[in-house]
């Protein structure tokens, strides 16, 4: 990378890092650009040399915390668990990271990013593939058939999705320590029943 190149990405990390700052204090509906770059310590106007609009910026920061997130369940040893156990784990690391942080759920979840850069895809790490793996990893292990890897994959996203969007909208009167022992139950029973 050419200094040039360096000072643009830090730059840009400068904008997303404020960003990212102001989403998790009070929302993505409190973003603005002047409120960004002021955070950033640079004008406004700066922004948009990096970012074509908000939405854009929203997008970047949305694939930071998911990148967070990702790290945060790389960071837990599961080698000596079992692949359930594992999973179990996992899951309940990713369920209380967007429900201890509503407004982080709200921006990943909710707010409309429109059309990204490519780019941001490309290496974008995926916490639904390290749970993949981890769904083939029991079918070695002989707790189900190999051929319902995509549908208990499909259905443990759903159970995990839906109580985060129930509890975010208040349509839950469950704790979040219920809800991730009722998510538990669910996935054993997935496990065990197939």
């Amino acid at each position: 990378m050419t200094n040039k190149e360096v000072q643009k990405a830090r730059t840009l990390g400068f904008f997303v890092q404020a960003a990212k700052s102001i989403i998790e204090e009070e929302g993505t509906s409190a973003l603005s650009a002047r409120k960004v770059g002021e955070r950033a310590g640079y004008s406004y106007a700066t922004l948009y040399n990096y970012f074509k609009d908000m939405r854009e910026l929203i997008a970047y920061c949305v694939f930071d915390y998911l990148n967070d997130c990702y790290k945060q369940l790389l960071d837990i040893d599961t080698s000596k668990m079992s692949c359930l156990d594992a999973i179990l784990l996992h899951t309940e690391h990713y369920f209380r990271f967007f429900a201890e942080q509503p407004h982080i759920f709200h921006a990943v979840f909710i707010e409309e990013l429109g059309d990204y850069p490519q780019a941001m895809t490309a290496n974008s790490p995926s916490v639904g593939l390290l749970l993949y793996e981890q769904l083939e990893r029991c079918a070695v292990e002989h707790r189900f058939d190999n051929s319902k890897i995509d549908i208990i994959h499909q259905l443990m996203i759903a159970s995990v999705h839906g109580k985060l969007l129930f509890l975010m909208h208040k349509r839950h009167e469950q704790s979040i320590d219920a809800l991730v022992h009722l998510l538990k139950e669910e996935i054993q029973l997935l496990i065990q029943r197939s």
